[in-house]
Order: C-alpha cells, then sequence, then structure tokens
C-alpha cells in the first residue's frame, strides 16, 4: 500500500481529492515507508517534491511552493537545468 501521510513533506491527512492525483502518488512510490508502525518516509529517488503541488495544495507550506501552479507562467515556477522546479525571484518577474 502507498501511503503518503507518511512522508515529512505532505500535509496531513491529505484531502480525497489528492488520492487521486497522479504526482503525489510518484511521490508515494519514490520514498520507502518501511515495515511496521512507526518507520518514517525516507525519499529513495531524486524526484523534485515540487511536483506534488503541480494540481493541488498538497505540500506543507513550510516548503514554499505554491498550490495549483502548473498554469500558464506556472505562478512564478521556473524549470531549472536539472529539471528541478524552483519559485522565481519576485525582481526578476517580467511585467
Amino acid at each position: 500500500m502507498i501511503d503518503t501521510t507518511k512522508s515529512p513533506y505532505v500535509k496531513p491527512p491529505g484531502e480525497p481529492v489528492s488520492w487521486h492525483l497522479l504526482e503525489p502518488y510518484l511521490h508515494g512510490i519514490a520514498g520507502t515507508q518501511g515495515i511496521g508502525m512507526f518507520v518514517g518516509f525516507k525519499l529513495e529517488v531524486n524526484r523534485d517534491i515540487s511536483l506534488v503541488n503541480k494540481q493541488w495544495n498538497i505540500l506543507k507550506d513550510e516548503h514554499c511552493i505554491p498550490p495549483l501552479w502548473w498554469s500558464e507562467k506556472h505562478k512564478g515556477m521556473v524549470q531549472q537545468e536539472d529539471g528541478c522546479w524552483l519559485l522565481q525571484d519576485r525582481d526578476e518577474y517580467d511585467f
């Protein structure tokens, strides 16, 4: 069973809508959950956590990734050369 609620990156307990989105699911399978009730979540695959918030508001606010950012101009998210997405500095916006 894939249980993304064990991930330290996502908000508990998760909304039912998020249970049917691909990116949170891929986040869950990119990590190991171990065996037993007290074993935590550890990312084993270098997968960009910002993708989890691409279509919903799932990541904890401390990660500073805007929710629902996959849209025109991506709400300030800019893809880096290595494929990761980062929030662009406000000074760099082209208004």
